[in-house]
């Protein structure tokens, strides 16, 4: 995101710059590059669609403790994990399934893991696989969100959005909102209030679609915090795709976007 410096414009001029292994040298040069942090700032902020993140506001009275520090600390997240999969040459399927965040000690906390509160941004390696991966970032999980609620609608969406590269059409008029559609919704999870549009034959083909995806991040709340239940109830985190891969939990499913949608990935990620 910047100008050549002298020592690329002389790679150009003098021709090295054609020849292959020089031309590794200087992109891992490049990459060795504080300015290459532009890379999760620009290319991944736009990507995951946190660009104006900042203006988030998730209602004050439901989640009092969303503040501006931890909005800063969720955005700062995105940019350097970005940035790590890129500059450490990972394997791209990181940034689906990875087995380490990249916190702070002020998101280590927000997130449950041992790491002293003044800690400094670092890789953190995890084991249960309720994290890793930009799916479960709390910021892109807030921002999936509305402000009272998360939507695994929107959740869905999302991932067929930015990951898998298949967008869904606009919901087609006249359908209800959910609330409106629903009995007694706060006695129920969102699970079953999504069974009313499934039951839609007009909402039905993308509802299949979606749904599945964010329900099995339902164990998250609208702050991207984990939770066991919802509505009073156990969360079910499990489903089952179009494409007819069946997941149990969060961590499944990623691990059926690696391994079954893997190239779905690649060719979307190289769109982006």
């Amino acid at each position: 995101s910047s100008i050549p410096d002298e020592e690329l414009l002389t790679a150009a001029e003098t021709g090295l710059l054609y020849e292959e292994e020089q031309y590794r040298q200087q992109i891992r040069r490049m990459l060795a590059d504080p300015r290459a942090r532009a890379l999760g700032e620009n290319f991944g902020l736009q990507w995951l669609g946190l660009r104006n993140f900042q203006g988030v506001t998730p209602d004050a009275q439901v989640y009092p403790e969303y503040t501006a520090d931890l909005a800063q600390d969720l955005t700062d997240e995105a940019v350097n994990f970005v940035t790590l999969v890129f500059r450490e040459n990972r394997p791209l399927t990181d940034l689906i399934s990875a087995n380490y965040v990249v916190v702070n000690g002020r998101l280590a906390r927000y997130y449950g893991l041992n790491l002293s509160e003044d800690a400094t941004w670092q890789s953190v390696p995890i084991t249960d696989g309720r994290r890793g991966g930009v799916p479960t970032m709390a910021s892109v999980l807030t921002s999936s969100s509305y402000p009272r609620r998360t939507s695994p609608v929107l959740r869905g969406r999302w991932i067929l959005d930015e990951l898998l590269g298949t967008p869904v059409p606009p919901p087609p008029p006249n359908v209800p909102a959910l609330e409106e559609a629903s009995v007694a919704a706060d006695a129920q999870t969102l699970r079953q209030r999504l069974e009313v549009h499934r039951q839609k034959p007009e909402c039905a083909s993308c509802h299949n679609r979606m749904d599945p995806l964010g329900l099995a991040l339902e164990n998250f709340n609208a702050l991207g915090r984990w939770r066991d239940k919802e509505a009073g109830q156990a969360v079910d985190a499990s489903g089952q795709l179009i494409t007819g891969e069946s997941f149990k939990n969060v961590r499944e499913l990623k691990q059926v976007l690696v391994k079954d949608r893997r190239q779905d990935f690649y060719r979307c990620l190289t769109e982006k």
